[in-house]
């Protein structure tokens, strides 16, 4: 079996079964973390602009941004949502491969939840595991990935917000392979953009790009196949050093997101001992 093929059998399966009481609690914490730092971030300028733009593009306004009483069409929802979780910096951090999982994960997931009306166990499960394949995919190429100057928040962001999407929308193996093709082919972030507005939208695209590429394959578009596979081309050109073994070793046992830290401090990690030691 390919590695992408493994991936997308190994997110089905968890899927449909409950999680372990300390990864439950894990996700559970995580989303409590990001919902809060959507919220806090809600009415920043950034935040401001991105809904703007979004009404502007009209649409049936049906997703709710946490933190706003405005209403957005499902993909500029997501974006706002993303951007508002992480523009001030204060969401959670993997210290492994300094990923911020859950903004793009919880923006994809909203944007299709209100459509989809799953149970908060449903939610939970494709949020843990939308998390858990991102930071997999994120530990395969770390370091050289970020060191090369991708943000990997976005790049890795937008294959975990497909699975979340995906398994939300009951993806079979082959519709998650091809949501993770379609969206894998949409990466997006640069570290160029640290500083200013584009950093927060990283996330925001990725949560959108995320869902509407799960939606993209269960309408039959189709798409690479077994992308993070050798040849796939997704790790060919995003990082200079791989080690694809980790994306699928220990699946289902050993959980990455139970590594998943939170901030003190509303900047990033690489700033928190100096403000201690202050």
């Amino acid at each position: 079996m390919s590695i992408t093929r493994e991936v997308c059998s190994a997110a089905i399966e968890l899927y449909h079964r409950a999680l372990p009481p300390a990864v439950s609690r894990a996700a559970g914490r995580s989303l409590l973390n990001v919902l809060g730092a959507a919220v806090g971030g809600s009415r920043t300028p950034a935040v401001q602009v991105a809904i703007e733009a979004g009404l502007r593009i009209g649409g049936t306004g049906v997703v709710p941004v946490p933190g706003r009483r405005e209403r957005l069409a499902p993909h500029q929802a997501a974006i706002a949502i993303g951007m508002a979780a992480h523009v001030d910096d204060f969401d959670d951090t993997h210290l492994a491969t300094v990923i911020h999982p859950a903004a793009a994960v919880l923006s994809a997931g909203l944007a299709v939840a209100a459509g989809v009306a799953p149970s908060g166990g449903e939610f939970l499960r494709a949020f843990a595991i939308g998390c858990e394949v991102q930071l997999r995919v994120g530990l395969a190429m770390t370091p050289s990935h970020y060191d090369a100057g991708w943000h990997i928040t976005g790049t890795c962001g937008v294959v975990g917000a497909a699975v979340t999407a995906a398994l939300l929308l009951d993806a079979d193996v082959d519709r998650l392979d091809a949501a993770i093709g379609l969206a894998a082919t949409r990466t997006l972030g640069v570290r160029e953009g640290f500083g200013t507005m584009a950093k927060s939208f990283h996330p925001g695209k990725a949560g959108a790009v995320g869902r509407r590429s799960a939606l993209l394959a269960l309408a039959g578009q189709d798409s690479p196949h077994g992308v993070l596979d050798p040849g796939g081309g997704y790790f060919e050109v995003l990082a200079p050093e791989t080690d694809r073994a980790v994306v699928v070793a220990g699946a289902g046992t050993d959980w990455h997101l139970l590594d998943n830290t939170f901030k003190p401090y509303p900047c990033g990690i690489v700033c928190h001992p100096a403000i201690d030691a202050a």
